[in-house]
């Protein structure tokens, strides 16, 4: 839709973040619905989620719809916004669908399709890389990361581990909530008349390389460290180590079962 907006409309800015709100929520309810109306793996109720640490499954009802709404729009969300350096999202979501094999065989070592698929994933974002990297040659753009963050979530929902993808994705999670809390502290700074930021810009990977000379006159921030600046390559580099230690992390989070 949004290619054909921009090859046959020529419309330079493809579908708006309100259609593809919209579109997300469709897709998102349908599936929803489904896994509801389904059992999981190893019958496990399709309503049923389990709780980290606690070793349980909750049963979440008609509520588990919404929810699972939510999870799906997030986090393929939270892809797209931290799909803005070279080799950020496709090197961090090469780590996490890797921890995902894992998880889907630690779990269910007789369902062998879906870790698969997920390794699939991980190696083509692997080869993707090979051009993403710093300078990148080629972009994954709205219709690469929207759709990985859509898949990431739909297998965490398919082996009932929704609870565990904070954790693995932390990066994500991070980047997305970096952008919420912005607008709304900005937001609450205007009604009053003040330039207000939390960030020196969003998402927070664009924060490490943000220099204060660069905000505009009269805005005030909270967070202005680090004095600093750092490259893009290292900033990404940091994030794809921090989400090795949150990969390992998952894991050890299931080994305490």
């Amino acid at each position: 839709i949004d290619d054909y907006e921009k090859a046959i409309k020529k419309n330079n800015d493809g579908i708006s973040p309100k259609q593809k709100i919209v579109l997300q929520f469709v897709f998102s309810a349908a599936f929803a619905v489904f896994a509801y109306f389904n059992t999981g793996f190893a019958a496990i109720g399709g309503s049923f989620v389990w709780i980290p640490f606690a070793d349980v499954y909750l049963d979440f009802g008609i509520l588990y719809i919404p929810f699972i709404i939510f999870v799906m729009i997030a986090f393929s969300n939270a892809v797209n916004l931290t799909d803005g350096l070279d080799g950020l999202a496709s090197g961090v979501t090469a780590l996490v669908s890797f921890c995902m094999v894992i998880l889907g065989i630690y779990n269910f070592p007789n369902f062998i399709t879906e870790p698969v698929i997920y390794g699939a994933l991980s190696g083509a974002c692997l080869g993707f890389l090979m051009f993403n990297k710093n300078p990148a040659k080629i972009f994954m753009g709205d219709t690469g990361s929207l759709t990985i963050g859509g898949i990431i979530a739909v297998y965490a929902i398919i082996i009932h581990k929704e609870l565990l993808i904070p954790i693995l994705c932390g990066i994500f999670l991070v980047e997305n909530l970096s952008v919420i809390l912005q607008r709304l502290y900005y937001k609450a700074g205007k009604r009053k008349g003040v330039k207000q930021r939390l960030f020196k810009r969003t998402p927070i990977h664009d924060h490490f390389r943000t220099s204060m000379s660069l905000i505009e006159p009269g805005c005030s921030v909270v967070f202005t460290k680090p004095d600093k600046l750092f490259h893009e390559s290292k900033i990404t580099i940091r994030f794809w180590i921090v989400t090795i230690l949150l990969a390992a992390a998952t894991i050890i989070t299931l080994k305490m079962r």
